[in-house]
């Protein structure tokens, strides 16, 4: 069996969001899973892989801005991303842990 490499502790949510990458357009994005350092997200067009995003998440605690990095991304649709973040500022990171606590028990695997 594989150990879990992340150190985070994922959740299952759909809440929606913005992606600007640089030279795209901001999109709309559905935020699939999210963690304290990471999220996953499905758009309606290919993201970036390895190039630098500015994410907006649309919490019920309010709105999560964010710097991050696109780690993996599908090559076909649905067109899918993994983000690691890599700047939160600190009312932001308040927000996103908030929301995770209120999470608690809905882990996913």
């Amino acid at each position: 069996m594989m150990d879990e490499r992340r150190s985070h502790v994922r959740y299952p949510v759909s809440v929606p969001g913005r992606c600007s990458q640089p030279g795209q357009s901001e999109v709309s994005i559905q935020v699939l899973n999210l963690s304290a350092a990471s999220l996953l997200a499905r758009s309606p067009q290919p993201f970036l892989q390895l190039k630098a995003a500015h994410l907006k998440v649309e919490l019920e605690e309010g709105l999560v801005e964010c710097e991050a990095v696109c780690v993996r991304s599908t090559t076909g649709p649905p067109w899918e991303g993994a983000f690691l973040f890599t700047e939160v500022a600190p009312e932001a990171a308040e927000r996103l842990e908030s929301f995770l606590e209120r999470m608690g028990g809905r882990r996913h695997p």
